[in-house]
């Protein structure tokens, strides 16, 4: 998981289709590849959706405000074929070639050696059940199990007092 501080210094570091890349695993917890592939008509603007295909399959995700805003930014002036996210060397849809080369470099500018683009949706990940999303709802955000999404962020209880005091008991 990236902390705050880590996102911001990649951000900085990164140039703006890269950032807007990496934004879009932020947002939605997708795999980078997912991200990649998907067009401008798999945004639906009005329900707040995205429909991804890759791994484990076609799913639709629900998207935040701040998603869903950043995403009708992305699909703007585009037509339904075209990549949601395009690259500014070849104006067309990433590729992993492509976003590691770019993500190595803004690694290192941002003192961030370790990172590598899918912890962009480790974070997503650790994040949403730290911030009490349960973890049913995230496996089905991201395209995982249940069962791997506890195998690997079961550790997650930094903030469990924080939590157990919003419950109300009586």
């Amino acid at each position: 998981m990236l902390t705050r501080e880590q996102r911001r210094a990649l951000f900085d570091a990164m140039p703006e289709d890269l950032r807007a890349f990496a934004m879009a695993l932020l947002h939605t917890g997708a795999r980078p590849g997912e991200i990649a592939a998907a067009t401008v008509s798999a945004f639906d603007h009005a329900a707040g959706r995205l429909v991804l295909d890759g791994k484990t399959g076609r799913r639709e995700v629900a998207l935040s405000t701040a998603a869903r805003a950043f995403f009708a930014m992305q699909a703007r002036d585009k037509i339904g074929n075209a990549p949601l996210l395009t690259n500014s060397y070849t104006n067309a849809r990433w590729t992993a070639a492509q976003w590691t080369v770019a993500f190595r470099v803004a690694r290192e500018i941002a003192g961030v050696p370790e990172a590598v683009m899918y912890c962009f949706r480790h974070t997503y990940i650790s994040e949403a059940i730290a911030q009490g999303i349960d973890v049913f709802t995230v496996a089905k955000l991201t395209g995982t199990s249940v069962a791997i999404i506890q195998s690997n962020y079961g550790n997650l209880t930094e903030n469990i007092v924080e939590r157990l005091d919003r419950v109300v008991l009586m």
